[in-house]
């Protein structure tokens, strides 16, 4: 809906009104503008694997994590090699 009006009324979502929005559903007000913003949207999706920085920073840090622990996991495979070849 608040597409449509934006749409047939040549806006974009951050110009509608107040009154606007909460014609349109009764729990939509003002502070909708908050997620209305590239800043706003990736801070709300703080749902696991989500956008919002602190999703990504914590999906970094296991990428990290999981990282180290392969090249440690390979490393041991490659001594272990190492070892069994020389023996």
């Amino acid at each position: 809906m608040c597409v449509a009006l934006c749409e047939s009324t040549n806006r974009e979502l951050h110009e509608l009104t107040d009154s606007e929005y909460s014609s349109i559903h009764a729990s939509l007000d003002g502070g909708v503008r908050a997620v209305l913003t590239v800043k706003g949207a990736l801070d709300a999706r703080v749902t696991h694997g989500g956008t919002a920085p602190s999703q990504v920073s914590a999906q970094i840090k296991k990428a990290r994590s999981e990282n180290l622990a392969t090249q440690k996991s390979i490393a041991d495979a490659q001594k272990a090699f190492t070892g069994m070849m020389s023996a």
